[in-house]
């Protein structure tokens, strides 16, 4: 890429007070474009003289002129080889080229219009954007023919899928998919790679809801493939990111000053991150500098995956004899120290980690302390109540207490931003106030609410808990309107973002009291009066904990106020009513991978001819399921036998045979933890659980037919579909009685909206919608969460032309959501995309070949993406290689080759805290800067490091620049990273689980050479007992290192652990 794209954080924020880098007097008037290369060098065309500026790097802001012959230019591009092409179509039709080497012009494109935008992809095509004929053309540059193709739009102006209106800035990504800032329609348009349809990502009619524009202008990616939008009428920009969209800079309505534009119309991003933009109306270009977060959070901000869970029994961490009646806050800071307030005695409680639950006590003069934070030098910050009306201040260092501030009232809520800014929410004054802890003056400022209750949108009622971020964006809990409400940096008007009329559909909340924000901005709420805490994601709100109604039951809550996590990402809740706090632990299980939902390229294909993984011998006559988990374990029912059958992965025949005496099972599910939930109820009516870690079956459910299909969604219901009574029930599996609810279906057949007829395969998608393979109606059913009328996403009768069914007994999702149909009376799978519905396997009729089915019945993945078909009629179970080629790859692979770890590998502490990861090191050699791409594919969960310069396995997060887990990258590492040459980097391979050997295969794109060699360091490892010690071969390595997190502080070595005195005396010899 000759163009900078940096990798930004969420949190990342730039200074909204521009710098104006070049005036009216260098630009001239109107600038349209600015492009700024991986040099640094920043070139733009001027409007009125035909000319080119150019500012090199650390040339004292000197301009350098390259002259031309063209009228007005809209938009230049600059290749990584200093070649610039420029737009002068306005009056003379075409596209010049400037060409660096011989500093000559020549043209390289007709076109009928003005380019407002041009653009080189990584295949060296150059594209125009043509305002005025509503279309984007594009040219390969080694075809000598100087005529273009189009690849956007129509000709006409339109808001269709396929139609332009009046498009501007353009961005072609990795992929060559494109993306344009379609102005006239208010939308950014995403043409992915061939397609002639595009997808509203951003703006007027998207899919999803995103943020409103006015004439987008120009459009940038950055590293993650996150929008960076000039939104030119409406004088701002805007980025999404995991949390939405949201404005950056010009936030604040047109206008010359410097925190403001007018008719921006696009962007650029120089090495560091700092962005310059065209301001064109003010015919000036405005740098806006990336501002980094100038100091760290007390508290812990964990980051969760989506289907992350807390065990809803809770633990009593401390009852009323410790925190006295009604506990209203609880703090807990990184060190994992936690913090509450015993009203009645007047006096801070503090648990320290590893004290076994041994509290110490700050005794103060503090009445109703609602509410505490503490800073991370210790300091606790304390209201005072209704008596006092103000803030105290223990100070660590002197353990003497001050009182801050007078508030005249009482804070409920209390929090000290990045800034050192101390904010206090006052319900009985309707307003949130703060002020600047490093001010002398004693006086607060309104940060919003008018002091009148009020539901408008700068109006607040009765608010309670707050929180700020690293943007400075204030997040208020409002107890008397029921809702959550954002109020952006230095904005006194709210977007209510949970609860009462938020403009999104969010959750119904009954008096929120406290909320905080987790790594990746999703919100965890505590819902007073509803007794329960609950979460924000990418697919909506959901319940965690406290579900099942108020009382005193360890699954209870009564009058919930605040919550903390701690390091671990356990939640810790102030019971208020119950006169405790809680603590509901993290189910590290529930972020493991149920089951695969691969990433498939828009036209995935797969070997059409299977291979017999299971025949009639081993399966017994018409099986009917299978289930694959996130470990590639294959299960699946021998129903003759009574046997559950499991594969480990790469075994040819059954690992595992677990027996069983029930009659006809239909179907099974497994969760994270292995237990498996099984079919029972042709003859005895319900499902049984067997527990991994007992070997026993126990029943979960009572119902009153076959389960044709079982699933556990992510809040831990069970759903099971019954067949001959045309319902869906499902139960929650903490709850103490096996009933059910019936949430598909009424009991009797039909076709209606509300009825199914013999549904069978059924789905649970993150946000709990539901979808039923109806088999009698020939449809497929969405049913969305708590609706009770379904909508026929395929099949007969369906509100968009999709596919014929018959009888469809199956379904599952890929990772883009497009449906795969077991169409079992058609013997075929059928596959939903962006261009509709086909089939995949078995579209050559019913037969025992192996590219044919008879009566196939179930479907599931494996982490390759190879399709696994139950084929019952043929009594095997069939696998359909996934053939990864059929997806065009434009990427140039630059390295590629083999390795394996094995246990003769050397052992390593992955972050201080597991232990026995084998792992291999290389040396990464970068023949150029750039942006490359680094992957792997391997049958084994891969984790990896890059480091800067040298890697020392005693201390895995020195020099450390990036990690990746394999996560959504089914379980494989992934680097978008800049590479810089003559730097050493040093890739560290390593696995997801401790112990795991295996082949794995490393793979390098990019558009320079790069390669990779083992790389061997004088270091080495060793595990001493289950913790985690390091050791040296240089001798005398300090025994500080060697016992780093295991020593007592102020203990004797004979009072130490019996791993510490080894060590020691290892040491010693």
């Amino acid at each position: 890429l000759s163009f900078n794209q940096p990798k930004l954080s969420s949190t990342i924020n730039w200074n909204p007070i521009a710098i104006t880098f070049a005036n009216q007097s260098i630009v001239g008037t109107q600038p349209l474009d600015i492009f700024i290369n991986r040099n640094n060098t920043i070139y733009v065309p001027h409007r009125q003289e035909p000319h080119i500026l150019v500012w090199h790097e650390d040339n004292n802001n000197e301009v350098t002129i390259i002259p031309g012959n063209f009228t007005k230019p809209g938009s230049l591009f600059v290749t990584s080889n200093g070649d610039i092409y420029i737009d002068d179509g306005l009056e003379n039709s075409r596209v010049q080229k400037w060409i660096s080497s011989n500093k000559t012009w020549i043209t390289v494109m007709n076109v009928n219009s003005t380019c407002s935008d041009l653009f080189v992809d990584i295949n060296e095509n150059l594209y125009c954007s043509l305002f005025y004929r509503h279309q984007v053309v594009q040219k390969p540059l080694n075809d000598f023919v100087i005529t273009s193709n189009i690849v956007a739009g129509t000709g006409v102006a339109g808001s269709a899928s396929n139609i332009l209106n009046k498009p501007m800035g353009i961005f072609v990504d990795m992929n060559l998919d494109l993306y344009v800032t379609d102005c006239g329609n208010d939308r950014v348009q995403l043409f992915q790679s061939r397609q002639s349809n595009g997808i509203t990502v951003a703006g007027s009619k998207s899919l999803n809801p995103t943020v409103s524009l006015n004439c987008p202008s120009g459009i940038v990616l950055d590293a993650e493939k996150y929008l960076f939008i000039v939104d030119m009428k409406k004088n701002r920009i805007i980025r999404s990111d995991t949390n939405g969209f949201r404005c950056l800079v010009g936030c604040h309505g047109s206008g010359a000053k410097s925190n403001q534009l007018i008719d921006p119309v696009v962007l650029s991003f120089d090495v560091s991150g700092n962005m310059y933009v065209t301001d064109q109306s003010n015919h000036r270009i405005q740098k806006f500098e990336r501002m980094e977060l100038t100091s760290a959070n007390s508290f812990n901000q964990p980051q969760f995956c989506s289907t992350a869970n807390w065990n809803p029994n809770a633990i009593t961490f401390a009852n009323q004899s410790i925190v006295g009646t009604q506990p209203l806050d609880i703090f807990i800071n990184t060190n994992n120290t936690i913090y509450g307030a015993n009203q009645q005695k007047q006096q801070i409680l503090v648990w320290h980690e590893g004290s076994n639950n041994k509290v110490t006590i700050i005794s103060g003069n503090f009445s109703d302390a609602r509410s505490l934070f503490v800073t991370s030098n210790g300091d606790i910050y304390i209201a005072d109540g209704l008596r006092y009306g103000r803030v105290q201040k223990w100070i660590s260092s002197n353990k003497t207490w001050i009182i801050l501030v007078d508030v005249n009232s009482a804070c409920w809520g209390l929090f000290v931003d990045i800034n050192e800014n101390l904010y206090c929410s006052l319900p009985s004054r309707h307003q949130v106030i703060k002020k600047s802890l490093n001010d002398f003056v004693m006086v607060w400022d309104i940060v919003t609410g008018t002091g009148a209750s009020g539901s408008a949108s700068n109006e607040l009622n009765a608010p309670r808990g707050i929180f700020v971020d690293t943007n400075l964006d204030l997040y208020v809990t409002e107890c008397g309107n029921h809702r959550v409400q954002l109020f952006q940096s230095r904005q006194s008007n709210g977007i209510t973002i949970a609860g009462s009329k938020s403009p999104s559909p969010t959750i119904a909340l009954d008096c929120p009291s406290g909320v905080i924000l987790d790594a990746e901005k999703y919100l965890f709420i505590v819902e007073n009066r509803n007794h329960r805490i609950i979460r924000s994601d990418a697919n909506g709100f959901r319940c965690l904990v406290g579900c099942r109604g108020s009382g005193a039951e360890s699954n209870q809550l009564n009058s919930p106020v605040s919550l903390s996590f701690d390091v671990s990402g356990n939640m810790y809740v102030t019971d208020q009513s119950n006169h405790r706090i809680q603590k509901f632990e993290f189910l590290e299980n529930s972020c493991a991978l149920l089951f695969h939902q691969t990433k498939f390229c828009v036209t995935p294909v797969w070997n059409r001819k299977g291979i017999t993984f299971a025949n009639q011998k081993t399966l017994g006559s018409n099986p009917t399921t299978i289930f694959i988990n996130g470990k590639n374990s294959v299960y699946t029912i021998n129903k003759e036998k009574k046997q559950i059958l499991v594969w480990y992965e790469n075994n040819t025949d059954p690992t595992l045979v677990i027996t069983n005496d029930f009659y006809n099972s239909s179907s099974l599910f497994v969760t994270s933890n292995g237990d498996i939930y099984i079919d029972n109820g042709e003859e005895n009516d319900r499902v049984e659980q067997w527990k991994a870690s007992t070997k026993k079956y126990s029943p979960v459910l009572f119902t009153y037919s076959s389960c044709k299909s079982l699933f556990v969604d992510t809040s831990d219901y069970l759903y099971c579909s019954m067949y001959s009574h045309h319902f869906v029930v499902k139960r929650y599996l903490y709850d103490l009685v096996l009933r059910s609810e019936i949430v598909a279906g009424t009991g009797i057949f039909g076709s209606t909206s509300k009825q199914l007829n013999g549904p069978i395969g059924i789905f649970i998608d993150a946000k709990f919608d539901l979808y039923v393979a109806d088999c009698r109606n020939n449809r497929v059913q969405l049913f969305r969460s708590g609706k009770v009328d379904g909508e026929t996403v395929a099949g007969r009768e369906s509100s968009n032309t999709t596919i014929s069914l018959d009888c469809p007994t199956g379904i599952t999702f890929d990772a883009h959501k497009y449906l795969f149909i077991v169409d079992s009376n058609n013997h075929r799978i059928i596959r939903s995309g962006p261009n509709g519905f086909r089939c995949v396997v078995g579209c050559y009729g019913s037969g025992s070949q192996s590219t044919q089915l008879s009566l196939p019945s179930a479907i599931s993945f494996d982490r390759s993406g190879n399709m696994f078909v139950v084929d019952a009629g043929n009594s095997r179970i069939q696998k359909f290689e996934y053939s990864g080629n059929s997806c065009v790859n434009p990427i140039n692979i630059q390295f590629n080759s083999s390795f394996e770890l094995t246990i003769d590998s050397p052992k390593y502490c992955r972050d201080y805290v597991k232990s026995n990861y084998y792992y291999q090191t290389f040396q990464i050699n970068v023949h150029a800067a750039d942006t490359y791409t680094l992957w792997s594919e391997s049958n084994i969960d891969t984790y990896g490091y890059i480091y800067k310069n040298d890697f020392d396995p005693l201390q895995p997060f020195g020099n450390l620049l990036f990690q990746h887990s394999g996560y959504c990258n089914q379980g494989q590492l992934k680097f978008i990273v800049d590479l810089q040459a003559n730097m050493q980097y040093i890739l560290v391979v390593t696995t997801y689980f401790p112990n795991a050997t295996g082949n794995f295969s490393i793979f390098i794109s990019g558009q320079n050479e790069i390669s990779i060699k083992k790389f061997s360091s004088r270091y080495h490892s060793c595990g001493i007992g289950d913790r985690c010690h390091f050791y040296s071969t240089t001798i005398g390595l300090p025994l500080e290192d060697i016992l780093r997190g295991e020593v007592k502080p102020n203990t004797t070595l004979s009072d130490q652990s019996s791993s510490i005195k080894t060590s020691a005396a290892l040491s010693i010899i």
